[in-house]
């Protein structure tokens, strides 16, 4: 996904390796947003420990630890890390079933349709509540997964965020977080298909995320359960990156017009 934004595209197709590094050369520096993730989990209920009080020592464990994370592309809370997190589970548990690009992409469409089966993710509203710089979000009933996002690319190359008079556009450097919400697995499979969009929510510079059960998350496209607790979400710093020209982007576009056209696609009846 982010290798999209910046105009590389998604994968390598066989392109000449002295063409790309020419691009490379001729490449645009950036500045790309990151964010660092701060992660407090609830406190297990204290159970006081009659021998240690005995003792003079501490009669109860030590709170939990805070964890951070730094991300640069999108945090998911719901339905897109839990199929995600089966992914993972499942690839650790019984890896001789992903042996190709093409048999991973069925696998994850299936975990996608076991949740649209479960609704694993409903009551997501109710179970995560959403502060963009200190405003408590509305969050849809409907729905079954948040994303929040650094770029506009998102699942292979879904647009997720669009500039109308609410919200002003997406960009990987304004030091803002897109938050938007999605129905539910079906709807990611919507999304991939470029028929429905994602619902807008808030813009903000810090997002406060309150879990109150267990939930998947994934940053980046790796997933864990999180039990309950709070992800605050600030900003980092910037890192220079190499945006491809658009003038090479242009150029293969044309490129691709030019060999469907020449094709028996672009004849008289094309």
């Amino acid at each position: 996904d982010l290798a999209r934004v910046l105009g590389w595209g998604g994968g390598y197709s066989n392109e000449l390796i002295s063409e790309l590094l020419v691009q490379v050369a001729e490449a645009h520096t950036a500045l790309l947003d990151r964010w660092q993730v701060e992660i407090v989990p609830n406190e297990p209920p204290k159970t006081p420990n009659k021998l240690a009080s005995a003792a003079g020592m501490p009669t109860t464990a030590p709170g939990p630890k805070k964890k951070q994370i730094v991300f640069q592309n999108y945090l998911g809370i719901g339905v897109d890390a839990q199929a995600a997190l089966r992914f993972h589970q499942t690839r650790n548990s019984k890896p001789n079933l992903f042996f190709s690009q093409a048999t991973n992409k069925i696998l994850y469409g299936v975990f996608g349709a076991k949740d649209f089966l479960e609704h694993s993710m409903a009551g997501l509203n109710r179970d995560c509540l959403i502060y963009a710089d200190g405003v408590l979000q509305d969050i849809p009933q409907e729905a079954e997964g948040i994303v929040l996002l650094n770029i506009n690319s998102f699942a292979g190359g879904v647009r997720m965020w669009e500039k109308d008079g609410d919200f002003g556009a997406s960009s990987m450097q304004d030091g803002l977080i897109d938050i938007v919400t999605v129905h539910g697995a079906l709807h990611l499979g919507q999304l991939n298909a470029r028929v429905a969009k994602p619902v807008q929510v808030a813009q903000g510079r810090r997002v406060r995320v309150e879990l109150k059960r267990a939930l998947p998350v994934q940053i980046d496209g790796e997933p864990w359960l999180q039990r309950a607790g709070t992800l605050d979400v600030s900003f980092l710093d910037s890192l220079a990156v190499l945006r491809r020209p658009r003038r090479d982007r242009l150029s293969d576009l044309l490129g691709k017009w030019f060999q469907f056209a020449s094709s028996d696609g672009g004849g008289e009846d094309g």
